[in-house]
C-alpha cells in the first residue's frame, strides 16, 4: 500500500506542487496585508515553480499577468508592456521598426516597444492560446459535427448548420483555423451528396463561400474573433484612457453579435438564391434527394459515433470554454459591477482573464489524475513547444506595430494633417459620413488586411469625429467591423485564399456573390450604428460633449 502510494505521488507531483504551493503559502498575504505582503507571495509562488520546473519555465514566466493584478499589486496594463520593453525588442531582433521611428524624431524606442506587448496582446495571445487547446483535443470537430447533426439533412439546413457551426468557431479562433477545421467536414459532405459531378458544381461553390463567409462573419462577432477588433481595444485604452468611452468584451458581443447573426441570416438567404432557389421553396424534396438525405444522416452519425466518448482532455477544455465566456461576459458590467470588483479597481482585464484560461491546458493533466493505473504519468493537455509552433507570432507584432503607428500618428500631428484634407466629412450629417467610411473601410480591406486598414484608419478617423464634434465612437466602431467585410477577392482574407485554392471557384464567382454580401454588411452595421450602438456604448449629446471635453484635457 505504502509502496503504491509512493508511486502516485512520484507520478503527481508536479500538479500537486502546483496546486499546494499557493494554498499553503495563502497565510501570508492574509497576515501581511499590504502590496508588500501580496507581492512577497507572488514572487514566493513564482520562484518555487522556476526552481523545480513544476510547469515549463515559459509558462510560469507568464503567471505575472494573472497573479500580480489579482494580488492588486499591479494593473494589467502596467504589467503587459514589461514583457516587451526595449531590450527584449532587441533580444528578438524587432526593434528594426522602433529604430525606425526613433530616427524620425517622432518617438524614442523606450516609448515604441512596450506597445508590442500591451494588455491587448495578452488578450490575443491567451484567446490563441486557448483556441489552439480546443484544436489539439479535437473539441472543435465534436462541436461541429454535434451541430450538424441536430440541424437536419436537407442541403439548405446542412449548409445552415456548416454556417453556424463555422461563425462560432471563428468567434473564438482564429478565420483561418476555423475554415482549415471545417474545410473537410463540408467536402466530406459534399461527397455524400453526390455534387463532383459538372452538373452540381455550383453546389460544390455554394458549400466553400459559405464556409469562407461565415468564417468572417463569425470572427467580427466577438472580441478575440479577428485582429482589428483586439486592436480596436487596444487603440480606445491608450487614445481614450480616463474617459467614459471603454471598450470590453460584454460591451463589444452586445454591439457586434446582432451583427454578426444578421448577416449569418442574409448571407444563408443569399446563397440559396444564388444556387439553390428549387429547394429553397420546395415544400417536399425528390425521391433521390431523400435517398442522398438518408445516406448523408448516416454518415454524420457514424462521423460523430466515432469520435467516441469525450476523453478527459475533451472535458477539461471544454469546462474552461465555458469559464472563459462566463469570466469574460460578466468581468464588467459597468463602472460599479461585475467579478472584477472583488479585485482592485480596474487591475483586471479581459486580457488577464485570457491569459489564465489559456495557461490552465498548459498546467492541466492530458489524462485522468485521479486514475489509480500504476502506469499514469503527468503529460499537460497542451504542451508548450507544440503551442509554440502554432501561435501566430507574426499577427502578435502586426499588432504591437499598429498601435506604435497610431501613437507616432498623434505625436507627430500626422492625423490632424489628414483629418483637413477630409475636411469635407465634417461638414456632412453624422448618418451619411458613417455609411461613407463604412464603404470606404469595406472596399478598402478588399486589396489589404483588416488589420493593416484599421492601422491605417483609426487614428484618422478620430481626429476627423473630434474636428466634427460627434464622439469617435461613432465612426470607429462601425469602421473595425467593416474591414472585416472581406467577400469579393481570393486575396481579400485568408478563408477566401483556402477556398479559392480548391479550385472549385472562379474569381468572377466570388466577385458576384461577393459584392451583394459587402452591401449586404455595409445596411447592417449602418443600422447597427444608428440603432442599438448608441444605446450599448451610452452615446447621446451629453455623453458626447462630456467625452469631447475630457479628450481635450487629457491632450
Amino acid at each position: 500500500m505504502n509502496a503504491s502510494i509512493i508511486t502516485w505521488l512520484k507520478q503527481r507531483w508536479r500538479l500537486l506542487l502546483v496546486i499546494l504551493t499557493p494554498l499553503v503559502l495563502l497565510p501570508l498575504p492574509m497576515l501581511i496585508n499590504n502590496p508588500q505582503g501580496r507581492c512577497g507571495y507572488v514572487v514566493i509562488i513564482l520562484s518555487i515553480y522556476w526552481i523545480t520546473e513544476a510547469i515549463p519555465l515559459p509558462v510560469t514566466s507568464l503567471l505575472p499577468l494573472i497573479l500580480f493584478p489579482m494580488a492588486g499589486v499591479l494593473t494589467a496594463e502596467v504589467v503587459a508592456p514589461h514583457y516587451f520593453k526595449d531590450i527584449i525588442a532587441l533580444f528578438f531582433g524587432s526593434m528594426a521598426f522602433g529604430y525606425a521611428v526613433e530616427s524620425a524624431g517622432v518617438l524614442t524606442a523606450e516609448v515604441v516597444a512596450p506597445h508590442y506587448f500591451k494588455d491587448i496582446i495578452a488578450l490575443f495571445f491567451g484567446s490563441m492560446a486557448f483556441g489552439y487547446a480546443v484544436e489539439s483535443v479535437n473539441l472543435h470537430r465534436r462541436i461541429a459535427l454535434f451541430v450538424l447533426s441536430w440541424v437536419g439533412t436537407g442541403t439548405k439546413w446542412i449548409m445552415a448548420g456548416l454556417m453556424g457551426a463555422t461563425a462560432f468557431l471563428s468567434m473564438w479562433m482564429n478565420n483561418t483555423a476555423s475554415t482549415s477545421i471545417m474545410l473537410p467536414v463540408a467536402l466530406a459532405i459534399v461527397d455524400e451528396l453526390n455534387v463532383y459531378n459538372k452538373n452540381s458544381l455550383d453546389r460544390r461553390q455554394r458549400f466553400l463561400l459559405a464556409i469562407a463567409y461565415s468564417s468572417s462573419i463569425g470572427g467580427l462577432s466577438s472580441l478575440v474573433g479577428t485582429t482589428p477588433n483586439i486592436y480596436l481595444k487596444g487603440f480606445v485604452d491608450s487614445k481614450y484612457d480616463g474617459t467614459n468611452f471603454r471598450i470590453n468584451f460584454l460591451n463589444f458581443l452586445l454591439f457586434a453579435l446582432p451583427v454578426g447573426v444578421l448577416m449569418l441570416v442574409f448571407c444563408w438567404l443569399w446563397l440559396q438564391l444564388c444556387y439553390n432557389r428549387k429547394e429553397l421553396f420546395q415544400c417536399r424534396p425528390s425521391v433521390e434527394a431523400r435517398k442522398s438525405q438518408v445516406k448523408l444522416k448516416a454518415l454524420l452519425t457514424k462521423q460523430y459515433k466515432d469520435l467516441g466518448r469525450p476523453k478527459w482532455s475533451e472535458l477539461i477544455v471544454g469546462i474552461i470554454f465555458i469559464i472563459l465566456i462566463v469570466l469574460w461576459v460578466t468581468r464588467e458590467f459597468s463602472d460599479t459591477t461585475g467579478w472584477s470588483m472583488i479585485f482592485k479597481r480596474d487591475h483586471i482585464s479581459d486580457g488577464t482573464v485570457a491569459i489564465f484560461c489559456g495557461i490552465l491546458p498548459l498546467i492541466l493533466p492530458e489524462s485522468n489524475p485521479f486514475n489509480r493505473r500504476h502506469d499514469w504519468k503527468y503529460e499537460p493537455i497542451v504542451k508548450w513547444t507544440s503551442l509554440v509552433q502554432n501561435i501566430s507570432w507574426g499577427a502578435i507584432i502586426l499588432l504591437g506595430a499598429g498601435l506604435s503607428l497610431a501613437s507616432a500618428f498623434q505625436t507627430s500631428m500626422l492625423s490632424e494633417s489628414v483629418a483637413k484634407a477630409l475636411g469635407f466629412i465634417s461638414n456632412m450629417p453624422q448618418a451619411a459620413a458613417i455609411i461613407i467610411i463604412v464603404v470606404i473601410s469595406g472596399f478598402f480591406t478588399e486589396v489589404t488586411s483588416n488589420l493593416s486598414t484599421a492601422t491605417i484608419f483609426f487614428p484618422v478617423l478620430d481626429s476627423v469625429a473630434t474636428s466634427s464634434g460627434i464622439h469617435p465612437a461613432f465612426l470607429i466602431l462601425p469602421c473595425t467591423l467593416a474591414v472585416s467585410l472581406a467577400f469579393m477577392l481570393p486575396i481579400a482574407t485568408p478563408p477566401n485564399a483556402i477556398v479559392f485554392a480548391s479550385g472549385a471557384i472562379r474569381v468572377i464567382d466570388m466577385i458576384k456573390t461577393g459584392i451583394v454580401m459587402n452591401l449586404i454588411g455595409f445596411l447592417v452595421i449602418f443600422l447597427a450604428a444608428n440603432t442599438w450602438m448608441p444605446k450599448i456604448f451610452d452615446l447621446n449629446d451629453q455623453t458626447t460633449a462630456i467625452f469631447l471635453n475630457m479628450t481635450t484635457r487629457i491632450i
